[in-house]
């Protein structure tokens, strides 16, 4: 059963990220993505060529001002909800809104996480040593829970605000952390290197 404090923390915040107006969202969005695409490639030692990414929506910090700074260009798959797991797709032509309003892509080659060699994941809130919590349906902690636990894996990287941050919240056995989290002003690494031991973290 899911605490009442997470339930509450989890609506303040996404209450707060769906009144940021679109300029504030592409502003900070830019701040983040600009963290994210430096923390990211010196962490991994080399720009990625395979990105597993997300479709935005309500106010979340786009990942496609991270990806955009990246030359050569990566491929990106984006997922699509299938049952009770997730799917990336790479290559789709065009998109459908899915069952909880995001934009899924219809066509494209299937991939598995493992494919990429960083996954930007979105953020409801997160805490330092790289906890995350999603909106609770657990659908990127069944998708990342087996490449986080071995070496070589794609690196994890949550995008949020700096406002999401919050100490209230433990992470429970199946979350799932990330190896850092970048916000429009910091980039925290969790585990040093990465879960493969790539590079070496960078600092604020």
């Amino acid at each position: 059963m899911v605490e009442p404090l997470v339930v509450e923390i989890r609506r303040r915040i996404l209450l707060w990220r769906r009144s940021l107006e679109p300029g504030a969202v592409a502003e900070r969005s830019r701040d983040a993505g600009a963290v994210a695409a430096e923390g990211t490639t010196a962490m991994l030692g080399c720009t990625p060529t395979h990105v597993w990414s997300y479709a935005l929506r309500h106010g979340e910090v786009d990942p496609d001002a991270v990806t955009s700074r990246w030359w050569p260009a990566p491929e990106i798959a984006l997922p699509v909800v299938v049952g009770d797991n997730l799917e990336g797709r790479v290559g789709a032509t065009a998109t459908v809104r899915g069952a909880f309003g995001v934009a899924e892509p219809v066509d494209g080659t299937p991939v598995d996480v493992d494919w990429a060699d960083v996954v930007l994941v979105p953020v409801v809130a997160f805490a330092q040593a790289g906890a995350r919590w999603g909106h609770g349906k657990g659908y990127y902690d069944r998708a990342l829970g087996g490449v986080a636990r071995f070496p070589g894996g794609p690196l994890l990287v949550g995008l949020a605000y700096d406002e999401q941050e919050t100490g209230a919240l433990q992470p429970a056995a199946w979350d799932v952390p990330m190896d850092a989290i970048a916000t429009p002003t910091r980039w925290i690494p969790a585990r040093a290197g990465g879960p493969s031991g790539r590079g070496q973290a960078v600092s604020d």
